[in-house]
């Protein structure tokens, strides 16, 4: 089926595996959100003469963000992950991504999602739940459909 739409999911509803992980220990107002990573179809370039080019945009890549509660293991799992991604050299490790909300029957997957960033819980304070945010390149549906 694909997405929908891009938008918001409640992860209660959802199965989220991250390089084969079930994520779970979700944050007290946590929900899965999907969003393109450019809202823009195309490029128009405009020469000195007045001549306009347009090219369409190849960008097939979206993103995702997971709201996790950091005392849970899904969190460490996640943590390790994003620092392997940080600390890596060369061709980054690749890990795989894969969605379903039970309800919907909405899917995404990718077999190479990127850290956006690497979320440091907040310390000294009441824990606050963490964002971790990937992006998801070449994503499908569970039959193979490109999203993009």
């Amino acid at each position: 089926m694909g997405l929908s739409k891009l938008g918001t999911y409640n992860p209660r509803s959802c199965v989220t595996t991250v390089d084969g992980n079930v994520i779970s220990g979700w944050g007290a107002d946590s929900m899965i959100e999907f969003s393109r990573h450019s809202d823009e179809l195309g490029e128009i370039d405009v020469g000195v003469q007045g001549a306009a080019s347009w090219s369409l945009t190849a960008d097939e890549v979206i993103g995702a963000e997971l709201t996790l509660s950091p005392n849970h293991a899904s969190y460490a799992r996640m943590s390790a992950l994003a620092k392997a991604q940080y600390t890596a050299t060369g061709a980054l490790p690749p890990v795989s991504f894969n969605f379903v909300d039970t309800i919907s029957g909405d899917s995404v997957q990718a077999q190479q999602a990127l850290f956006r960033t690497q979320p440091m819980p907040v310390k000294g304070k009441k824990n606050g739940d963490v964002v971790f945010s990937l992006w998801l390149v070449n994503p499908t549906d569970q039959y193979g459909v490109n999203l993009i």
